[in-house]
Order: C-alpha cells, then sequence, then structure tokens
C-alpha cells in the first residue's frame, strides 16, 4: 500500500464504506492519487461476498413442491427495503447467483432491479445448499468476479455463518444478508479460513 511521507499509516485492510470515502483518506494527509491506488490495492486483496436468505414466501398453497413456492406480500416489499439498506452503506453488488427454487429466483430478480448493472443466474448447487456446496459455490466463481451476492436457503446460510466465519448468529432471518470479505484475488485458491464477516443486516433491525 502507498503511503504518503510521514503522514498516519492507514490500516492495510479497511472496512469496506472507506474504501471509497475520500474524506477518511484525506484526514490522513493522503493525497488523491494515493487515495486512488489504495483503492485499487484494496479491491486486488479483497473480495466481497452478500451471503443472502431469500425473502418471505408464500404458503398459501399447500400443494405446491417446496421449490416452487413464490414469495408472499412481505417478501416482495423486504427486497427493495434491504436493496436500499445495502446502498446506503455503499455495498456493489457485480453478481448476483440464486437458488434454483422460484422464492429465491424472485428475491434475486428484485436485488436486480436495484443493481442491474449485475449479471443474474440460477444454479441447482445453491437449492438448499449446506456449507460445502455454498463453498464450492465459491470456488467455481470467475477470478475477476469481486462483489457476488449468493441468494439461498437457511439451515445452510446460518452454518456458514457460525462454522466458516466464526459468527455467534442465532437464525438468518428471511431477506437477511451476511456481508462477507474475502481475502483472496481469486476464489479458485480460497480455503475456509479466508472469509470474514464484516456485517449482518436485515429486514427488522
Amino acid at each position: 500500500m502507498v503511503q504518503n511521507g510521514s503522514f498516519a499509516r492507514v490500516p492495510e485492510v479497511l472496512p469496506q464504506k472507506y474504501i471509497s470515502n475520500e474524506r477518511f483518506f484525506l484526514s490522513f494527509g493522503w493525497s488523491r492519487e494515493n487515495i486512488l491506488s489504495t483503492y485499487n490495492y484494496q479491491r486486488m486483496s479483497i473480495k466481497r461476498l452478500y451471503i443472502t436468505r431469500h425473502a418471505k414466501s408464500d404458503w398459501a398453497n399447500p400443494g405446491l413442491d417446496d421449490i416452487d413456492r413464490p414469495l408472499n406480500e412481505r417478501g416482495k416489499k423486504d427486497v427493495p427495503s434491504m436493496a436500499e439498506k445495502m446502498k446506503t452503506l455503499q455495498y456493489q453488488v457485480d453478481h448476483i447467483i440464486s437458488s434454483n427454487a422460484r422464492r429465491a429466483r424472485e428475491t434475486a430478480d428484485l436485488f436486480h432491479t436495484h443493481y442491474p448493472q449485475a449479471t443474474i443466474k440460477n444454479e441447482h448447487q445453491l437449492y438448499h445448499a449446506d456449507i460445502d456446496e455454498i463453498f464450492q459455490t465459491c470456488i467455481e466463481l470467475d477470478k475477476e468476479a469481486d462483489n457476488v451476492m449468493l441468494v439461498c436457503h437457511n439451515p445452510g446460510i446460518t452454518y456458514f455463518a457460525n462454522v466458516i466465519c466464526g459468527a455467534n448468529v442465532d437464525n438468518v432471518p428471511t431477506c437477511g444478508v451476511l456481508v462477507i470479505d474475502v481475502d483472496s484475488n481469486d476464489w479458485a485458491s480460497l480455503d475456509m479460513s479466508k472469509f470474514h464477516l464484516v456485517n449482518f443486516i436485515y429486514p427488522k433491525m
């Protein structure tokens, strides 16, 4: 990381909210040129993962197969609220990968309306994925993918938070998002020690 003269040292790994916050760097006496250098360093070193539980689903039709259940009205309202919360926190999403369950696909589609630049696709491996299947989806990501949202299901999401990220989360509620920094510049070279939970957000905060 570039350092400007004898000014105070900026931490090697910064919270995401500081990366594009010019005032933070200027407070250390950095030039705008060094701010850009720091931003590029950080983006090469850290990838960002948003593991998201699908929004609340509709149980009105008991004859539907589990995979075919849609979102209910609350679920449809929670996603835009969460997307706006993420944007307020300056969270970027470039790729959205969803379980092939209808409730997850509808959740992903609603997030996509708020992040229209993101690519979006379905992945059957994420349907009721366990820890290993979520991890496998991660290591199969393209090396250039930096900000990725996975839309999947409990209990796998909560297990992932607690077992892999060392969190103490009782339950990831519907439309909850685990914000995870991944200490690698290549998904394929990941091991499970590289995931660091930096935030946990959900509708009823």
